[in-house]
């Protein structure tokens, strides 16, 4: 009885160690996973292992020592137009380790759309992307907020506004374009079973413990013997 409480208790600790060290759930996938899963990419990787490989090494959180695998898949299928410097409008690089691994991580919602999404081609300018996408790298502050406004109210508003296209987001006011352009928040983990688990295991290990020592246990164990 003891060794099987200590058995549960000792999973419910790694349980729980484990939901303490895994990445916050965001409610969305990666950037690279989604495009290369059901998107747009998936089309030009033309074999299962191909997208196997693309997506263990995103949800294996992009290691470095997993890079030259990837990297020879993307180099068939994808950088001949996804490389740095591409002059079409701000598009997704992956011909290095470095912005790859910056796609496998889940970014804020306005980023991953100017970066080679649905909102990069309307950014003609490298020089307007590039301001865009260092204010919201900067944390998209209230007090640099004039010059993205600037940008976007030349690019965007016309659809993003309180009378545009229904159904898609303002970019003319402050808070509701920042909300696109900084992390959502993580869903919550899952604390309570470990939790309510290893509180039980230990509970019944102190019980156990005790009845163990008093008296009567005591005496039922001298009459065993």
């Amino acid at each position: 009885m003891r060794a099987l409480l200590a058995f549960i208790a000792l999973a419910a600790a790694g349980l729980l160690t484990r939901a303490l060290l895994m990445p916050p759930d965001y409610g969305r996938a990666p950037r690279l996973a989604a495009v290369v899963d059901g998107g747009k990419m998936e089309e030009f990787l033309q074999t299962a292992a191909e997208k196997e490989a693309v997506l263990r090494w995103v949800a294996d959180g992009a290691p470095e020592t997993g890079w030259p695998e990837v990297s020879a898949v993307l180099a068939r299928r994808c950088v001949s137009c996804h490389y740095t410097d591409a002059e079409a409008f701000e598009i997704l690089p992956l011909d290095a380790y470095g912005p790859a691994a910056r796609a496998a991580e889940v970014a804020p919602i306005l980023r991953e759309k100017i970066t080679g999404g649905t909102m990069g081609e309307y950014l003609e300018s490298p020089k307007a992307q590039q301001a865009l996408l260092a204010w919201i790298d900067g944390g998209a502050r209230e007090a640099t907020w004039p010059e993205a406004q600037e940008i976007l109210s030349e690019h965007c508003v016309h659809c993003h506004n309180a009378e545009g296209v229904e159904g898609i987001p303002r970019l003319d006011v402050y808070r509701p374009a920042a909300r696109l352009a900084t992390m959502p928040e993580p869903a919550p983990r899952p604390f309570l079973i470990p939790t309510v688990v290893l509180v039980t295991a230990s509970l019944g290990l102190s019980l156990y413990g005790r009845l163990r020592r008093s008296p009567g246990m005591a005496t039922e164990s001298s009459r065993t013997l």
